[in-house]
């Protein structure tokens, strides 16, 4: 069950993706977030890319992509009102246009 680790510039708009590795239908995809600090936590509706696979994604919009810095990013599956599924948490690094990230 993952949500993958991504890098975008802030303001620009892009695509979460992600798999539960079971099956999904009927389910509904809530992807809960928390921005860099002193930032609030909120969530982002989720859309199913392949039920059977388990696998979605969620379109983030550029308004939505601020501020710079790192966010923590999960999602889950309810079916009914009730969690059938959860990731793990991915990071999602915002930066400026001209910003080089170096991890060793």
């Amino acid at each position: 069950m993952t949500l993958l680790d991504i890098m975008v510039v802030v303001g620009a708009p892009y695509r979460l993706h992600g798999e539960f590795n079971r099956d999904i239908t009927g389910a509904e995809i809530t992807v809960h977030y928390t921005p860099p600090s002193p930032g609030v936590a909120g969530t982002w509706t989720g859309a199913i890319e392949d039920a059977a696979a388990g696998d979605f994604y969620c379109d983030v919009t550029a308004e939505a992509n601020s501020p710079a810095g790192d966010w923590i990013v999960w999602a889950e599956a309810k079916v009914g009102g009730v969690v059938i599924a959860k990731t793990f948490g991915a990071r999602v690094i915002v930066t400026t246009e001209n910003t080089v990230v170096y991890e060793p």
